[in-house]
């Protein structure tokens, strides 16, 4: 029921406009054949009428389908006319959008890096270098400068200048910086042992330094002139001040 129903739609729909089409092209003709006649000329057969199929046509070809081929037809060109534009205007957005996605991935490529122009922000140059340093410990920042503190030596990264440690220190296995006195204390936790580094005149100078007998340090820090280390076996933290020739009692 419901395809004869749209299949008689599909009829008003169309004998509306052939009627009205009808009407228009027959006014046309007339006017254009008066027009013709009064500058003295015959009528002559408008080019259309010759190329377009008369609409009679179509109807007598449409009453020869049966209802199912009409709807066949009817959906065929609703395919044409209707859905296919559809999937082409969506490929085409679809398009639009992957070329502005390219655009805005080459925009983030281009994008300058974080803190290029900060002048706070110390970079290493030549970094590789630390791959040739031997029984390498760590890297120590102090007063923006960085050193590679190594089992037997230090190495300024900068100047690419190292110095071997004393050999009473034997070799070290944590290295804290003091800025407040551009020192790098060197620490030998099997001798509970503590040498400092001045940069400035590239000596070392062993200092003054208490442990408990059974301390064993896993960490440590420094503020202002304060050294601060971990005790892993008594999980305290050892808070030692400094003082003339190297650091008073912990507390």
């Amino acid at each position: 029921m419901l395809s004869i129903f749209l299949w008689r739609l599909v009829q008003i729909v169309y004998y509306k406009s052939k009627s009205a089409y009808e009407n228009r092209r027959q006014e046309k003709i007339s006017q254009e054949a008066i027009h013709e006649i009064q500058e003295g000329g015959e009528p002559k057969i408008n080019i259309l009428q010759k190329i377009l199929p008369r609409i009679s046509f179509l109807k007598n070809s449409l009453n020869r389908y049966t209802i199912r081929q009409k709807i066949i037809t009817l959906i065929i060109i609703l395919v044409f006319f209707i859905i296919i534009p559809i999937f082409i205007n969506i490929a085409w957005k679809s398009s639009e959008n992957r070329n502005k996605v390219t655009e805005i991935k080459t925009d983030i490529l281009e994008a300058p890096l974080p803190l290029l122009n900060d002048k706070s922000v110390v970079r290493l140059e030549k970094i590789e270098t630390l791959d040739e340093i031997d029984g390498l410990k760590n890297v120590v920042n102090l007063n923006e400068s960085f050193f590679a503190i190594a089992r037997k030596e230090v190495v300024d990264l900068q100047s690419k200048t190292s110095y071997a440690i004393p050999e009473d220190l034997k070799e070290i296995d944590l290295a804290f910086p003091m800025e407040d006195l551009n020192i790098i204390l060197l620490l030998n936790k099997s001798d509970k042992k503590i040498v400092s580094f001045s940069p400035t005149n590239g000596k070392f100078q062993s200092n003054i330094f208490s442990l408990p007998e059974n301390a064993s340090v896993s960490a440590g820090d420094t503020y202002l002139t304060y050294l601060y280390l971990l005790d892993q076996n008594s999980n305290q933290i050892y808070r030692y001040p400094r003082a003339e020739g190297g650091f008073g009692e912990k507390s």
